[in-house]
């Protein structure tokens, strides 16, 4: 456990390493055209049973603007685990011109465990930014979170795709308890 560390204690490299900041990225871009399943990503974080970690997924991707265009995106996670979600991504219809710096609406939540955080595009061919943020506590048993997505309809005869490689998205992740 990092902490709390009280007297007595031995220092060991598992207790020096448990509450150091890992980043994982998506090594190569993911498309999904017409997928209406959740596709597990490589954006994965190992959990211990009563832990609690801190996250920022930093998520890239393009989608053109439309229901059926949009990512739908979740986490499958350990039974008992429960996470303190924060988001921030441009609404699935874009409100605007489609240009990459043109104003559009977002929508800014606070989704439930098993809730789809939506994020939007406006062209297919423009690079897009969406967050998800916050804690993950985790019950009494340990596993893997997985961050899943899928597009938000059967329409889609245009791909969307989340940004792998250089652009990569990527989670950024600590054990903070």
């Amino acid at each position: 456990m990092p902490f709390p560390w009280r007297p007595g204690m031995r220092v060991t490299a598992d207790r020096l390493n448990a509450s150091s900041t890992h980043v994982v990225q998506l090594e190569a871009d993911l498309p999904l055209v017409n997928r209406t399943t959740p596709l597990a990503t490589d954006i994965r974080v190992p959990l211990i049973a009563g832990a609690t970690y801190q996250y920022w997924l930093l998520i890239s991707y393009s989608a053109a603007s439309g229901a059926d265009t949009s990512i739908s995106a979740n986490w499958s996670v350990p039974t008992g685990t429960e996470m303190l979600r924060f988001t921030i991504s441009y609404q699935a219809v874009a409100s605007n011109t489609t240009g990459a710096n043109a104003g559009q609406y977002v929508i800014m939540r606070r989704p439930a465990n098993g809730t789809g955080h939506v994020i939007g595009g406006t062209t297919a061919g423009n690079y897009h930014s969406a967050r998800d943020e916050g804690l993950i506590t985790v019950g009494g048993a340990g596993g893997t979170a997985i961050w899943q997505v899928q597009q938000g309809g059967a329409g889609a005869s245009t791909g969307t795709i989340i940004r792998g490689g250089p652009t990569a998205t990527r989670i950024v992740y600590r054990r903070i308890g």
